[in-house]
This record gives C-alpha cells, structure tokens and sequence, in this order.
C-alpha cells in the first residue's frame, strides 16, 4: 500500500495495474490483518502485533491520529522542499540537499527542547505547542516567492518547520507510555512508526496528484505535449529548455510546491484540534500531565514501584540478629535443654 500512495502519479499512472493491484491488495491485506489482530486480541491467549485495544483507548487512538497528522507535513517537508529547489531556483541535487540543513539540524534540537521541558510543563501542552509551531513553519513555506532567485527568508521558514518537527517527536513516546500497559510500550511504538510512515506516504500521494493535475493544467500555455511528458518523466529536462521558457515553467512549478504546502498547513491545523482533544481526554480520565514509572523489571532495567523501593531499603537497613543454631561448640540450644530437664523430671516421678 505505501508503494501504491509514494509511486501513484510518479512512476505510474493511478489507472495502471501496478498501482491498482498494489493499492487493492495492500488495502485487502491491512482489513485482513485487522480481522486477525482482533481474533488474536479478545479470542486467544497469544500475544497480538497491534492490540485492537489501542483503538478502544481514546488516549492512545487521538496520539495515533495526532501522529498519523503530523506525519504528513514530516514528509513533505524533507521530500519536497529538496525538489522545489532543483526544479524552481535551479539547483543541483548537492546543493538542494545543503540548502535542507537548517530544517535537519534544527530537528534534533528541538527533540531535546522537548525532552527537558518535559520535566517540567505537561507533555501535553509541548505537543499542542509543537503542532502550533508546525503549522506555522508549513504556512510560511506555502508562501515561498516563486521566482528562480533563492530568498534567504526561506531558511528561516525551515528553522521554524523544522524546530516544530522536532518539538513533536518525543511527546508522543511520553504520552503512550502513560496510555497504555507497560508490556504493550514496545508494541505501541511501533505503531506511532507505523502510522507516521503512513500519514507521510498518503501526504506524498496527495502532493503528487495535486502538482500532476495543476502542471497538466498550467504548461500548456507554455510548452507542447511532448515537453510537457518530457517535464513530468524527469525535472532534469527543464534544464534544457530556452531560458525564457525555463522560468515561466520554474513559477508554474513554484506555485504547484506552495498549492501543496497549503494542503499540508490544513491537515497541520487539523493536528492542533487533534491535540487539543486530547489533552482534555487525558484529563478527564487523570492523566493529564503524568509521567511514565516502570512498574516491571527486566533484564535491563529494575522496576522503580514505590513498594519495591520501601521493600528493598526495608531489607538493607534490618539487622538479622544470628540464629538459634549457630552455636559455639557444646552449647545446647534453649529449648533443647529445658526439654530434656522436663523429661528427665519425669524420669524420677516415674
């Protein structure tokens, strides 16, 4: 299925039978699997890849969503805008992939911003903080200048697009730590992955038709059939172009990236109410602002339950006084010598 949503309207056309057969069958296989997580979730014993359960947690679905949302501007930003450059300021691949670097290194940045302030500001509030910043960073870059002149602003369009990525990225591991059972954690990580992936491969499917239909719509007017096929088969063609023509196409281009840009900044906003949501759910239900503790231990952590703790400092700081049968050499015990006066009493009476 993400073959189908990443390939349709690039390689191939959304009517020819790869994309149909993998699409349909992707899709076919998903229900299926669906079917069979929620046999193995309320009818065995096994242990299911996706507990069906998630679905049912009104905590964990609206972080799924959230995610799944955020991760379509995640994509778009770091496929597309490499492409934008090529195409409308006329850059090589090297340097498009250089002109990146303020949103890629800014990213990380902001993943540690959002992990000490977690320590210190409800998980939710930086998630709703970092969706805001995200659709501010997309709706920057869906009104880049079109012209073939890079604008220095457009660095710092990525800083904030990408500061806001950054932001967003360890809230959502926080919050399922404290949504679902702690032997479900690695499980639920893999699921954000998941639904992240998806969410960016659908972004890209719906920017792909929309910059196919507005180009079939827009360089008629200045190219003919053969260059316009010529155009949508590879970038690298523009190169070639008189350059007159060349730019007239690079704006064409330029106003395809913002149309799509503007498509993300409405999924971007949908995040935020997403997230709003959510963080009322948390609070109905008390869980509003809590941390994750680790209440089972394994190989590689111990377990930090308040009564374990008590336990073990119970047992360190008790002093175990020597047991009765540790005796010098022809010491009797106690109870062993009263009871054989008492039978050799008896003895006598007898």
């Amino acid at each position: 299925m993400i073959f189908a949503l990443q390939e349709a309207g690039v390689s191939h056309e959304w009517s020819s039978g790869v994309i149909v057969g993998t699409l349909t069958a992707g899709i076919a296989l998903l229900l299926l699997f669906g079917l069979y997580e929620a046999w193995v979730t309320y009818k065995t014993t096994k242990e299911p890849i996706f507990p069906m359960h998630f679905l049912r947690n009104p905590s964990m679905a609206l972080t799924l969503l959230s995610m799944f949302l955020m991760g379509m501007p995640f994509y778009v930003v770091f496929v597309q805008l490499p492409q934008r450059f090529q195409v409308v300021n006329f850059t090589s691949a090297e340097r498009a992939g250089i002109l990146l670097l303020p949103a890629t290194l800014v990213t990380p940045v902001g993943a540690m911003v959002a992990g000490l302030g977690a320590k210190k500001i409800p998980v939710e509030l930086i998630l709703i903080a970092s969706a805001a910043v995200v659709c501010v960073g997309v709706g920057l870059l869906s009104s880049l200048p079109t012209n073939s002149a890079l604008w220095p602003g457009t660095h710092g369009y990525e800083v904030i697009a990408g500061l806001g990525l950054g932001l967003a990225s360890p809230p959502y591991y926080m919050l399922i730590a404290t949504s679902i059972e702690e032997n479900h954690l690695s499980v639920g990580t893999g699921a954000l992955n998941m639904v992240r992936t998806l969410g960016g491969c659908v972004a890209i499917a719906i920017c792909s038709a929309i910059h196919r239909e507005f180009l079939n719509q827009r360089l008629p007017e200045i190219l003919s059939q053969v260059q316009i096929a010529a155009v949508q088969k590879s970038s690298s063609y523009i190169a070639q172009l008189p350059k007159e023509t060349r730019y007239r196409v690079g704006r064409v281009f330029g106003q395809s990236y913002n149309r799509q840009f503007q498509i993300m900044l409405a999924f971007a906003g949908l995040n935020i109410i997403v997230a709003i949501i959510l963080a009322i759910v948390r609070k109905k239900k008390g869980l509003y602002g809590a941390t994750a503790q680790r209440k089972e231990a394994n190989e590689f952590m111990r377990a930090t339950e308040p009564e374990a703790e008590a336990r073990e400092k119970e047992e360190a700081t008790t002093t175990v006084s020597a047991p009765e049968y540790c005796l010098a050499p022809g010491q009797v015990p106690k109870d062993v010598s009263a009871s054989n006066t008492q039978n050799a009493d008896s003895e006598k009476k007898s």
